[in-house]
């Protein structure tokens, strides 16, 4: 269990961790851990368990909780209706019990702030029923909060933040439907006139404004087709915001595009080093490039050679899975809630196409307990193997996996045929798959 603070360091997917020494528990155990975390103001932050617990974090405060496993049948589910963003519930006590529970609370009635997926299908390009179930949403949450606040004394500067939570999972909820569109003439600049997007405070101390604002110059900019729409961005965001909120922006578009290794990344670099005020930023950055120049030299027999290891902890290479039958490598975690949700159809097919396709689960868990329970507890029966390294892999490098779920598939040559293949949960994934088995 770790705790995130929002504070946008350039670390572990943007996000500063605070250290603690490893604790294991078996079932029906007991045991107590404790930590502290150097906190200047008061700030949400996530526990590392899916898309984890958010919670308001207090200085000089203590939060006390406890953990359980949630049974496998509600695993997926939250309340019965919602999906739910985290495998462990957690019950809080102390004083502040209520402001714990807050973000808690509101995803048990009306589903996780940071869950966007709405399915309202578009009718001949009507967006009125989708823009009112997202408006509907925003003012359940509103008035949920106002009510739960009342009865529960919350101070005023805890309820603004957790508004300003609610009113960015709106803004966001508006920006992940019009992604797909260039058309955003309707209510969707409405929405907008009102906000301050260059605002530290809610930059640094809430976790949805800066997924918002980050979301925000990457959609709107991509409206203006003269330039590439990443050095547009750093160029907007460049004049747009100021600091602290300029250098993390810009950081994480150099570091974009030196992960997807553009041509103009260190144009890129070299600019942000002229202006950039924040030495950790720059370090990361150099060290990035070094990392990303050191992956260009790996080729496929690398990336195959990489060693896994079964269940009972044979350890074999890649390339040895690949002979045959063609194979689907599904790469996933047993912390990573996509890959969950996406498990059931992959079995589905594993029972569908047995005869002519290998489904191949690599895990990418850092923790060889933590996978195996998670097989253990989802009663997930197949080919299953862990991966040495993960994201430091020679499989990951080369085939640039920085984030999962991720899909790879190879003939029956061996050969591969896609290393970004779609979901088992779309369409074009059987498509694909039949088009290749009946060559």
């Amino acid at each position: 269990m770790r705790f995130f603070k929002q504070t946008n360091s350039p670390y572990e997917g943007d996000r500063e961790i605070h250290p603690f020494s490893k604790t294991y528990f078996s079932k029906n155990d007991t045991n107590y851990i404790k930590y502290t975390i150097k906190l200047n103001d008061t700030t949400c932050s996530f526990n590392d368990d899916l898309f984890g617990h958010e919670v308001i974090i207090i200085p000089k405060d203590t939060l006390e909780f406890t953990l359980e496993m949630k049974p496998i049948e509600d695993s997926f589910k939250l309340n019965k209706k919602f999906p739910s963003p985290w495998m462990l519930n957690l019950y809080f006590s102390g004083k502040n019990k209520f402001i714990y529970e807050i973000f808690d609370s509101l995803a048990f009635v009306s589903g996780d702030l940071r869950n966007s997926n709405l399915n309202i299908n578009i009718v001949n390009g009507d967006y009125t029923k989708l823009l009112d179930t997202i408006f509907n949403i925003y003012k359940y949450r509103l008035d949920y909060l106002n009510k739960y606040c009342l009865n529960h004394n919350i101070p005023k500067n805890i309820q603004r933040l957790v508004t300003n939570e609610i009113r960015s999972s709106y803004l966001i909820n508006l920006l992940s439907q019009y992604k797909d569109t260039l058309n955003y003439k309707t209510n969707f600049h409405k929405a907008f006139e009102d906000i301050e997007l260059n605002d530290s405070v809610l930059f640094f101390q809430t976790i949805l404004f800066s997924n918002l604002v980050l979301m925000y110059e990457r959609i709107v900019n991509k409206l203006n087709n003269t330039e590439i729409p990443l050095v547009k961005t750093y160029s907007v965001c460049k004049e747009k915001y100021t600091n602290p909120i300029r250098d993390y922006l810009l950081h994480v578009y150099v570091k974009n595009a030196i992960i997807n290794k553009e041509k103009f990344a260190d144009s890129l670099l070299f600019d942000f080093k002229q202006i950039c005020t924040n030495l950790i930023y720059l370090n990361y950055l150099d060290s990035l490039k070094v990392i990303y120049k050191q992956k260009q030299k790996l080729i496929l027999l690398d990336a195959l050679n990489d060693s896994i290891i079964d269940t009972k902890g044979n350890k074999i290479k890649i390339k040895n899975l690949l002979k045959d039958k063609f194979v689907v490598l599904d790469c996933w975690a047993s912390w990573c809630k996509p890959c969950l949700l996406e498990l059931p159809f992959s079995m589905s097919f594993q029972k569908i196409f047995k005869e002519k396709v290998d489904f191949i689960f690599l895990s990418f868990d850092r923790d060889k307990s933590s996978w195996l329970l998670k097989l253990k507890s989802l009663k997930f029966k197949g080919k299953h193997y862990l991966l040495n390294k993960n994201f430091e892999s020679n499989f990951a490098n080369y085939f640039n996996i920085n984030s999962i779920p991720r899909y790879l598939i190879f003939n029956n040559k061996g050969q591969l045929v896609s290393d970004d293949a779609p979901r088992p949960s779309e369409k074009i994934f059987t498509k694909m798959i039949d088009k290749l088995i009946t060559k």
